[in-house]
């Protein structure tokens, strides 16, 4: 489990082999990666978008939506990048638990 305090337009990188804690989150040989997301209190409404890293640009559609106040999980599918998954807050702040459900494999 990894879990993180982000604050408004903050992102963080998670990488598939592990992260600067050293935690495997994924085997090298993973394509994807199945998340369970987690927002606990949101100073705000915000959302969170999940993205492969070390994408240039940040997706429109959001992996978790919270309003302020709200604690809820979502579960997300992605293609993992060469750096990892990039999670980014788009405003207020929000702790963000990422849990590791599962991963895909070349075909």
């Amino acid at each position: 489990r990894l879990s993180v305090s982000l604050v408004r337009q903050a992102t963080y990188r998670v990488r598939a082999e592990g992260t600067s804690l050293k935690v495997t989150l994924t085997p090298a040989a993973a394509t994807a990666a199945v998340l369970n997301l987690t927002g606990v209190a949101a100073a705000s409404a915000t959302d969170v978008r999940a993205y492969p890293a070390p994408a240039t640009f940040v997706p429109t559609v959001s992996s978790l939506n919270l309003v302020g106040g709200q604690t809820d999980a979502d579960l997300a599918i992605l293609r993992l990048g060469t750096g990892g998954v990039r999670l980014r807050n788009s405003g207020g702040s929000v702790a963000l638990l990422a849990d590791v459900a599962g991963w895909f494999g070349p075909a």
